[in-house]
């Protein structure tokens, strides 16, 4: 898996995987790879949405997950950053992730004065833990000028108290943890643009229409185990046969129905027919956004409760 970046947007097709709005040619963009639709892809956040909404603090529930800054085994306890993209996550050391989060700040004009200390999850770990979180990333992960050989002691939890026998606390075993990136499957607003990427024609990125409400910006989403046995089966197509026998049409039963989560203020995902999902293009937005009076620049309103499958 990549490092994640810092850069210039080549062109204006990108969209905040966090916000859903479009990130205009030339501006700063935060690119965090991420597995959709079984491969991993590049995707991207406007800057200020990534430190708010894609960077989470927190205790290591396990030894199971590995630093992607040096591929070590970040050991249950230990304070770690997440770089969140949908369902995929990447983690990191504090010292690990400093460089490229001072990067940001110190590049992008909009995040001067940032506080570090406003990062997700930050305040449910212990005191001193925050601080240090806070000490660390604003130095940049660099050594103590002092002793520079010297590496910091990993932030761990503290310890649970014994009991009244001395018997230590039995805890419920924490959720299986993936040493790699976990597959997207939390249906979370997002595009991908050009050059290895998702372009507006691989309908990664796309319209869809759910019963009688309008055609509505979406994206085809990972669908989980619970998803799929709420799929509806083909309806094939038919015709009269001899003897008034109805025949079906062979195409039209391989023509599964398309998850798709529509972007809005709640997020909500709905079965459709392949049919009623079309690639997101200025062609098609200039077709479709007075329908529902939406695109991904506005997808406030417009959508009826009919269009949701569920919740995402």
């Amino acid at each position: 898996m990549s490092p994640p970046v810092l850069e210039r947007a080549k062109s204006g097709r990108s969209a905040c995987r966090a916000t859903g709005e479009f990130i205009g040619e030339g501006d700063w963009r935060v690119g965090v790879e991420a597995f959709r639709a079984g491969r991993l892809t590049m995707t991207w956040f406007q800057p200020k949405a990534f430190l708010k909404e894609a960077v989470q603090v927190e205790y290591s529930p396990n030894g199971r997950a590995r630093c992607k800054g040096d591929d070590s085994v970040i050991e249950a306890g230990e304070v770690r950053l997440a770089f969140i993209s949908g369902g995929s996550k990447a983690y990191y050391r504090p010292a690990q992730a400093a460089a490229f989060l001072a990067e940001v700040l110190r590049k992008v004009p909009e995040l001067k004065g940032f506080d570090l200390a406003s990062l997700a999850g930050l305040t449910d770990l212990d005191q001193g833990h925050q601080s240090a979180v806070v000490r660390i990333l604003a130095s940049g992960g660099k050594r103590s000028a002092a002793n520079p050989r010297k590496q910091a002691a990993p932030l761990k939890a503290p310890k649970a108290k014994a009991t009244p026998k001395n018997k230590a606390v039995k805890r419920p075993a924490p959720a299986d943890e993936e040493d790699e990136e976990e597959e997207d499957q939390s249906g979370e607003s997002g595009d991908e643009e050009g050059e290895g990427e998702e372009e507006e024609g691989g309908a990664e990125l796309v319209w869809a229409k759910h019963g009688a409400s309008p055609w509505w910006p979406a994206y085809v989403g990972v669908p989980t185990a619970k998803q799929l046995k709420q799929r509806p089966a083909p309806e094939a197509g038919s015709s009269s046969g001899k003897g008034g026998k109805k025949k079906k049409h062979r195409k039209e039963e391989e023509e599964p129905p398309v998850l798709v989560v529509f972007f809005g203020p709640r997020q909500s995902w709905a079965w459709v027919a392949k049919d009623a999902v079309e690639p997101y293009t200025q062609a098609s937005r200039l077709k479709h956004a007075g329908s529902g009076k939406a695109s991904l620049g506005d997808s406030s309103g417009g959508r009826g409760k009919a269009a949701s499958g569920g919740g995402v």
